[in-house]
């Protein structure tokens, strides 16, 4: 599935105290969905798929033609669930309707998420995207500038068509979406010509060889010859609907790009998570490695009280399973998205920073660097009145000795400012920068280095327009940010006016720009 170019805007995670706050293109695209399910008399094979969550929700009632995203608990971006899914498979939707506005790097994000899912559990569906304009719009050469800016966003995904300013009356819409259907129908045959022109008559018999080989090479010949603790398919292990192994399957919770997180419960009644990975789904060697180091990682290493620890792994013939003890319902970045200013008390940040931070300590004393941290890798529970947090997420750890260097694979705030110029770094530096952010964002409030980058004056962003990236931009800012004086202190109590000495302290030690003069964490902890 072709990756969607990430359109300029702030990531914004929605809690439920804000819904009903919703930017203009969010409402602009429930509205056009609204308007396609009732006014645009829409046949019973169609359905509207919203890129965000539903905003409305209290107020007016989501028609059951609409199929809205919900909150991935593993990553902390929106996906269908798994009830939307299993309706789009078993309804056999002919077309659905994607209104969209691209406005923000969320619509792109989410996108790509929703049409990968699309894709596995209905590939016969045409999927069509409404490019949605507000209907009194003043078009001048700027905002003209930026609406095909956006169209290029819609027309660069994988979608079967585009409804360039989408049709606000039934009749144009019926009329928009069969000349769409039309133009898809035509293409899928012009390809099926050219397969049979070439003497690809049998085309479907020797992509189905193929991927049997490809199957056999990633899930067989690299990790017998490569991975020498990669679990090899047990062809007794039973796998059904609702049973793998000991394990009875209760709820599949969150979907991410290959796998798919399932609520179980084990023989002895204790609650389990299986991180369950459909082979069908998989073609390239990374996504195999990552399984193997986040199993290698879990099971043969790290013990530690605030490290998940991987129980087992199960191999079965169309699924690979990593099974790992119930940790928490939340992760941190969630539980901190649902509070009040968006931030922990102090003590609590203090104390899930102890936790965090003793963790990945240990990482680093055990030579293995985690590469990619943040609020979303850290499952949260309540135990004896407080939080306990467990770290997560282990699929690029790397072992890591002396002073080589390696890629990261964090977000803006969490990478380090390094990051932006160099494509290998230090990982253990980088790990320290991105712990010290964790305690920034989960004290100060969600979102304090964003606010900090949007308010960079105009020296600043001229000396940071080699960066045509926006996120490779954001993180070369860090330089300017945290290189102002008593910036650990001003950025602490830029949202809500925190000032504690204790957490100001170990931000100075840990967020300096200079990756060398970085404190380790055995240090701060």
């Amino acid at each position: 599935m072709a990756v969607l170019l990430e359109a300029a805007g702030p990531r914004r995670h929605m809690s439920a105290d804000d819904r009903t706050e919703a930017p203009p293109d969010l409402l602009l695209a429930e509205r056009y969905a609204m308007f396609a399910v009732e006014g645009g008399e829409l046949p019973s094979d169609m359905a509207v798929v919203l890129l965000q969550p539903w905003s409305l929700c209290g107020l007016v009632p989501m028609p059951e033609a609409i199929l809205a995203p919900v909150v991935s608990g593993a990553s902390g971006d929106y996906v269908l669930g798994q009830d939307d899914l299993l309706r789009i498979r078993s309804e056999r939707f002919r077309i659905l309707i994607v209104p969209c506005t691209f406005e923000t790097s969320d619509e792109c994000r989410n996108a790509n998420n929703i049409f990968r899912q699309v894709s596995k559990y209905n590939d016969n569906s045409l999927l069509f995207l409404a490019f949605v304009l507000p209907e009194a719009l003043h078009v001048g050469l700027r905002e003209g500038k930026d609406i095909m800016r956006r169209y290029d966003v819609a027309l660069s995904s994988d979608a079967d068509g585009v409804l360039f300013d989408a049709p606000w009356t039934a009749e144009a819409l019926r009329w928009a979406l069969q000349d769409e259907s039309a133009c898809a129908v035509q293409k899928a045959n012009r390809l099926q010509d050219i397969v049979e022109k070439d003497g690809f008559g049998d085309a479907h018999q020797k992509v189905h060889l193929r991927t049997q080989q490809l199957h056999k090479l990633l899930w067989a010949d690299i990790p017998s010859a490569l991975l020498r603790h990669f679990p090899r398919p047990d062809p007794e292990l039973q796998e059904s609907e609702h049973q793998v192994g000991p394990y009875t399957l209760l709820k599949r919770e969150t979907f991410d790009d290959k796998s798919i997180i399932i609520k179980a419960k084990s023989e002895s009644g204790s609650r389990s998570i299986l991180k369950m990975t459909d082979k069908a789904t998989v073609y390239e060697p990374s996504v195999v490695e990552s399984l193997y180091r986040e199993y290698t990682f879990l099971h043969h290493m790290l013990p530690h009280p605030h490290i998940v620890r991987c129980h087992e792994a199960l191999h079965t013939r169309s699924a690979f399973y990593l099974v790992f003890p119930y940790a928490g319902r939340h992760t941190l970045l969630q539980l901190v998205d649902g509070l009040p200013g968006k931030r922990l008390q102090e003590q609590e940040a203090l104390s899930s920073f102890r936790q965090v931070s003793s963790a990945v300590a240990y990482c680093h004393q055990s030579d293995v660097c985690h590469r990619n941290l943040g609020l979303n890798k850290v499952v949260v529970s309540m135990a004896e009145a407080r939080l306990h947090c467990t770290l997560i997420g282990f699929s690029k750890a790397i072992r890591f000795r002396g002073h080589a260097r390696s890629k990261c694979y964090t977000d803006f705030p969490y990478c380090a400012p390094e990051t932006a110029h160099e494509e290998k770094n230090h990982a253990k530096h980088a790990d320290v920068w991105s712990v010290g952010m964790m305690l920034l964002e989960a004290a100060g409030g969600l979102n304090t280095v964003l606010q900090a980058w949007e308010a960079l004056g105009a020296r600043e962003r001229q000396e940071l327009a080699p960066w045509t990236d926006d996120e490779q931009a954001k993180t070369a800012s860090l330089r300017f940010i945290f290189l102002e004086p008593e910036c650990h202190a001003k950025l602490l109590a830029l949202k809500s006016g925190v000032n504690n000495r204790s957490i100001t302290d170990i931000l100075s030690e840990l967020l300096v720009v200079d990756p060398e003069q970085r404190s380790s964490l055995t240090s701060v902890v």
